[in-house]
């Protein structure tokens, strides 16, 4: 995560310094420019045309200067969420350890909030009423087990029984 925000950075700075080079630059060609070249008096009438060359050259400046920040605040955007989402991770990890050893009572505050609501009182409900189903299953099917092997051992004590009776008579 800090390489990413370092890499921001130095996107945002290279930004800047191209920024900062490039108006260097035409600065500069503008003076090498102004002793080579003997400049023109303007004449009256080009006065709107230098105001509109003036107009246009200020706004794609003004344009470039948003550009930057538009992207700039774009990034941080993203970088704020996914910041975000590490601390609500960190937290939640945090709130699982805490109640796991329950402190000062957590486990059970959580769970006396998390009741008040309506939702979770009917899935909870519902959750109590099929383990309920399959317990109540569980031990009807035990003692279905129980009573089919208790007729087995009573058929086998009366044969036995039976047996014993007619050894006995013989």
């Amino acid at each position: 995560m800090e390489k990413k925000l370092v890499r921001i950075w130095r996107f945002v700075a290279l930004c800047l310094t191209v920024l900062l080079l490039s108006s260097l630059g035409g600065f500069l060609a503008y003076l090498v420019l102004h002793f080579w070249v003997k400049p023109q008096t303007p004449a009256p009438t080009d006065a709107v045309g230098i105001a509109n060359t003036y107009i246009v050259f200020t706004s794609l400046i003004f344009m470039g200067f948003t550009v930057v920040l538009a992207l700039v605040g774009v990034i941080f955007a993203q970088q704020f969420s996914i910041t975000k989402q590490t601390h609500v991770q960190h937290l939640f990890n945090e709130l699982e350890g805490s109640l796991e050893l329950n402190h000062d009572d957590t486990a059970v505050k959580l769970l006396d909030g998390a009741l008040r609501n309506k939702d979770v009182q009917r899935h909870v409900a519902r959750k109590l009423d099929e383990k309920i189903r399959q317990l109540l299953s569980e031990e009807k099917q035990r003692a279905q087990a129980q009573a089919a092997d208790g007729a087995s051992t009573s058929n086998a004590v009366d044969s036995l029984l039976s047996k014993v009776d007619n050894d006995g008579v013989e």
